[in-house]
């Protein structure tokens, strides 16, 4: 039998674990930045930096190879990933060797609300419109006194979406509202699992303030700059 969530609870009891995301914040830190840190990396974020976990709701049947590739192109990392695809349970379950599968409620996706759709009970994390809401849970489960987040601020910094390689092709503006949304829901995730495990959650930005060095942020829900 492999490893399971239960087997993962803890772990990292008292110390500072960083979440990050895709957005192209990710590449701005500076090479050797993550080195040494424990890093949650979310979907195809191992990409970009060296990661000790990649947590990922399983797609769809046609594109579930590159999370096997993402894999085996990084074989101690360890792989997390909800039980069916895309964390709705009428979808296919999982079949990825050597992954933890966590177990989860119904995905309400867009309709996620912190204060009835976060399980407690073990072996189960959260599922919402975005990943990253299943990677803080992850982050709270691992007993994290601190969660560093980067990466996730659900909109364009300069022209970009996502930092660079991470997508094998340039992703257009039809993302930009899923986006918008898991942002939104971002806030009331980290107020919940703190209520929960007690865990902080604090955003770092690779500038000195949030004029972003002039660089203009734009979202659908407002701006930075």
């Amino acid at each position: 039998m492999g490893l399971t969530l239960e087997d993962l609870r803890g772990r990292h009891a008292g110390e500072d674990v960083w979440v990050v995301g895709s957005d192209p914040t990710v590449g701005m830190f500076g090479p050797g930045f993550f080195d040494g840190r424990t890093v949650v990396g979310i979907n195809l974020v191992a990409r970009l930096i060296p990661v000790a976990y990649t947590v990922t709701k399983a797609d769809k049947e046609g594109e579930r190879g590159w999370f096997r590739q993402l894999a085996a192109d990084h074989p101690d990392m360890v792989l997390v990933t909800s039980r069916h695809e895309q964390g709705w349970t009428d979808h296919p379950q999982v079949d990825i060797p050597g992954a933890v599968v966590f177990e989860h409620w119904n995905n309400h996706a867009h309709a996620f609300d912190p204060d009835r759709d976060i399980p407690t009970e073990p072996g189960r994390l959260l599922v919402s419109q975005s990943t990253s809401g299943s990677a803080l849970h992850f982050a709270a489960v691992l007993g994290a006194r601190t969660v560093f987040t980067v990466g996730l601020h659900g909109g364009r910094f300069g022209e970009s979406a996502n930092a660079d390689g991470y997508y094998d092709e340039p992703q257009g503006q039809t993302h930009d509202r899923t986006y918008a949304i898991a942002a939104k829901q971002v806030g009331g995730i980290c107020r919940k699992l703190t209520e929960l495990y007690g865990t902080r959650f604090v955003t770092v930005l690779p500038w000195g303030n949030l004029a972003c060095d002039g660089l203009p942020f734009r979202a659908d829900y407002g701006t930075l700059n």
